[in-house]
């Protein structure tokens, strides 16, 4: 008995940031991504920490962890090297909604409690504005933070997480938004073409340590991020 074979897989690294996705020749359907990822502030013990993660060499502050791939989904953990943070990335390609699904949780793991300061996805503007580069400057923002507006919803909705990998990891009350006022865009210097869109998420966050027995306290967050994998020239 055969199998049809996929339209569309992933490929992700060792830290969950997305490398590609490609099609069932192999060939990339957007481009190789160049930036995607994200990058965390938060203060432990006293003092202020960064780390991030873009593409598969540009890392600081991580240590890589179990990397888990199956053609249209992926799960990558990665931990903090200060031991503070866990990590999790769930990348899921929908082929039905025409989604890459990207679910990515937040959770202490020390004995001590984290304040988390910042948290920014870093996303190529191909899965955002795909066949809209034309347009520059405000147009192409606005057009931006309409689509991601449309491909996101604000309330968690339970039904629109992935069955596999695991559904949301962590209760909804604890699911963070985006900030998409203060979402940026940064140009290609040689060609002015979009390369990478920011989007920062709202408020900050006080993370219990994992210890805690106080059902109040929470030692986790996580964001789930929609965005457009339909093929360039498909009507969206």
């Amino acid at each position: 008995m055969s199998h049809a074979q996929p339209a569309q897989s992933l490929t992700v690294s060792k830290y969950g940031t997305l490398l590609d996705i490609v099609d069932a020749n192999g060939k990339s359907r957007f481009g190789k991504p160049t930036a995607d990822g994200f990058e965390m502030s938060y203060q432990f013990k006293g003092k202020t920490i960064s780390v991030f993660a873009s593409g598969d060499q540009s890392v600081s502050g991580l240590i890589a962890g179990d990397l888990k791939t199956d053609k249209q989904s992926a799960t990558a953990t990665t931990r903090t090297s200060d031991g503070a943070m866990e990590i999790t990335t769930y990348f899921t390609l929908d082929e039905k909604t025409r989604k890459l699904i990207i679910q990515r949780a937040f959770r202490n793991i020390s004995t001590e409690p984290v304040a988390v300061q910042s948290i920014t996805e870093y996303v190529a503007p191909a899965l955002v504005i795909s066949g809209e580069q034309k347009e520059t400057g405000d147009k192409l923002a606005l057009m931006a933070r309409n689509r991601l507006t449309r491909l996101n919803p604000n309330d968690c909705q339970a039904a629109d997480c992935p069955k596999t990998p695991p559904p949301c990891p962590l209760p909804c009350p604890m699911m963070i938004t985006f900030d998409l006022a203060r979402m940026t865009i940064r140009n290609n210097r040689e060609t002015g073409q979009p390369e990478m869109i920011s989007l920062p998420v709202q408020g900050t966050f006080e993370l219990a340590p994992s210890v805690s027995k106080t059902k109040e306290l929470n030692n986790g967050v996580f964001i789930v991020l929609y965005l457009d994998a339909a093929p360039p020239g498909e009507i969206r």
